[in-house]
């Protein structure tokens, strides 16, 4: 599941921590890998380093992948995850 955490071309709609916890439940209940999309919202531009940060989740991202404000473009995934 992707999820990118202020979808902004249609307005500023922000997802909540609540959806973004019941996200994460789902995508570890069904074993589907949790990616967020940091390209717009990463390094400091939100108030946190990431905006995926104020969500409070139970459990990390699988993924985050992040460019622009990076001045680069790459991912980084959960330390110590094992995926099949």
């Amino acid at each position: 599941m992707l999820l990118e955490p202020i979808l902004s071309e249609g307005g500023d709609r922000q997802i909540t921590s609540e959806f973004a916890n019941g996200l994460r439940k789902l995508t570890e209940d069904m074993g589907i890998l949790l990616i967020v999309d940091e390209v717009q919202t990463g390094v400091g531009g939100t108030g946190t380093f990431w905006c995926h940060e104020q969500w409070d989740l139970h459990s990390p991202p699988d993924f985050v992948t992040f460019a622009k404000k990076m001045q680069s473009c790459g991912f980084y995934m959960r330390d110590g995850h094992q995926f099949q």
